[in-house]
């Protein structure tokens, strides 16, 4: 079984080396409040070569999810294993399956 993980701003500046061990790894971009996670570009970067890159950020309930959406794809280009929403109930609430 592949072995992964999720990567946002929470794990701070990650050196590239840190990549090399896992098989892929998915970058958030923004999060609940539509908000650029501010390590995305630098962890994008970092891991580059090193993994499968995916991209992934929150569908925002009552958002333009569309729009977050097209941001996801130009910010992530080449992502490898793609794009992901990460619904999670948060203090806005979660996302139904029409807002994915």
């Amino acid at each position: 079984m592949a072995e992964g993980c999720d990567i946002s701003e929470h794990q701070g500046d990650l050196d590239p080396s840190f990549f090399d061990q896992f098989e892929f790894v998915i970058v958030r971009a923004f999060n609940e409040n539509g908000f650029a996670d501010h390590k995305f570009a630098q962890n994008w970067a970092n891991a580059a070569g090193r993994t499968l890159r995916g991209a992934y950020g929150w569908p925002i309930p009552g958002g333009d999810n569309a729009s977050l959406g097209a941001q996801l794809v130009a910010a992530a280009p080449g992502a490898e294993l793609g794009y992901w929403a990460d619904v999670e109930h948060s203090a806005r609430g979660i996302a139904g399956p029409d807002e994915i």
